[in-house]
């Protein structure tokens, strides 16, 4: 029986839906999953589906003192090459900014209880989900431990707070980006191509039995326009309340509802009032995923505007889409990043230019008065899903790679 210990920020999570699944895909092909999370969810805020996870999760924080005094001096003393070893590299040997080698630090501080638990749960294998904060601590457990490790790299963690990257890449067994284009990301970040064999394209999936497909009704008078994503700059919602603008003053008539919460949350208020879209345009903020799944089934066409921010940060390819696309909603987006890869233009759905609300514009109405052809759309869409997000299928492959790994093949 495989163990692999699970690594998270914040388990489970209200908007990371994509990684309890996962857990949950790997249970179901047996493996046994330890997972092991800097922070406890706050349990009223998360779905229903999500909360039997909580009681069954090792929390690092708030800190145990005393425990971990105690633990730090154990490995101290019991392995003090493995244990000062690590602490310099985190701190001292790399090239990492002095913010994210305290950053690092603060990880090395809470992370000897992970170290503790993975033995605790005898673990096999040791997996981030993130390449972030949550990729520090298994790379801390696994130097302690001598385990091997791996870890998936998304979208934040990659272009606007690496941390280690380089590092991480060089003692791990493996590393899932989650689309081709982060997979290059990576290789442009190490330099080289020394971690070419390393590197696995893994999309994250769905449990499809959960997001039945139905063809959408093109023919109400008020079409429902649906975005879903948190209300930060990449999401772009912005062009999409610029987008109902145009088409309202143009005589077309839409409701349009965004799910999310976010510190752009009043800018975006602002906007829809100074738009005369009240009314029209409603910011539903954050749902349970039960709540968006129901939203989704109701929504005649679904919108994710998505741009680069100015930090940096971008999407990989969000989960949202797929999950409108299972359904058989409509999708439009914008070409950046990993999209592409789900959606493929004219085919399977629309992408845009980031940043072009006219363009944006012309996309829905395109797509709301050719009910044909978006349900041809829809139907290619759905497809793709089954073919390249089913999460059962993508575990399986994960798998492999931990069974792999655990015998020095990777």
């Amino acid at each position: 029986m495989l163990t692999v210990a699970y690594f998270s920020k914040e388990f489970p999570g209200l908007t990371t839906t994509f990684i309890y699944r996962e857990v949950r895909a790997l249970r179901r092909l047996g493996v046994t999953v330890r997972p092991i999370s800097a922070w406890r969810p706050s349990v009223g805020s998360l779905s229903a589906e999500a909360r039997a996870f909580v009681p069954e999760t090792y929390y690092l924080l708030p800190v145990r003192w005393g425990e971990l005094a105690l633990t730090h001096l154990r490995y101290l003393l019991s392995r003090p090459g493995r244990y000062l070893s690590t602490l310099a590299l985190l701190t001292l040997f790399n090239r990492e900014t002095v913010r994210n080698r305290l950053r690092a630090l603060l990880h090395f501080g809470y992370g000897m209880l992970a170290v503790a638990e993975v033995e605790r749960c005898q673990a096999h294998h040791l997996h981030a989900d993130f390449a972030a904060g949550s990729a520090t601590l298994a790379l801390i457990a696994a130097r302690l431990t001598g385990k091997p490790f791996s870890f998936a790299a998304h979208a934040n963690d990659l272009f606007a707070h690496p941390s280690l990257l380089r590092e991480k890449l060089a003692a791990a067994r493996f590393a899932v980006p989650i689309s081709d284009y982060n997979r290059r990301h990576l290789l442009a970040l190490n330099g080289d191509d020394s971690a070419l064999n390393k590197l696995h394209v893994i999309h994250c999936g769905l449990e499809l039995e959960q997001f039945p497909y139905a063809p959408r009704s093109l023919t109400r008078t008020r079409p429902l326009i649906v975005g879903v994503g948190r209300l930060i700059e990449k999401k772009g919602f912005r062009y999409l309340v610029e987008a109902c603008r145009l088409l309202v003053e143009s005589g077309f008539e839409l409701e349009c509802q965004i799910v999310g919460g976010g510190p752009l949350q009043a800018d975006l208020q602002a906007q829809i009032e100074q738009s005369r879209l009240s009314g029209r345009v409603s910011l539903l903020g954050a749902l349970p995923q039960e709540q968006v799944r129901a939203l989704l089934q109701q929504a005649t066409v679904f919108v994710l505007p998505c741009v680069p921010a100015a930090d940096g940060d971008q999407d990989g390819i969000p989960v949202a889409l797929m999950e409108a696309m299972a359904l058989g909603v409509p999708v439009i987006s914008t070409a950046i990043s990993g999209i592409p890869e789900l959606i493929e233009d004219g085919v399977s759905g629309w992408l845009t230019p980031p940043r072009d609300a006219a363009a944006l514009a012309k996309a829905l109405r395109r797509t709301l008065t050719n009910p044909e052809q978006a349900d041809a759309l829809a139907r290619a869409a759905r497809a793709i899903i089954e073919r390249e997000f089913d999460v059962n299928r993508n575990a399986a492959r994960l798998v492999e790679h931990f069974q792999m790994a655990l015998v020095g093949s990777i």
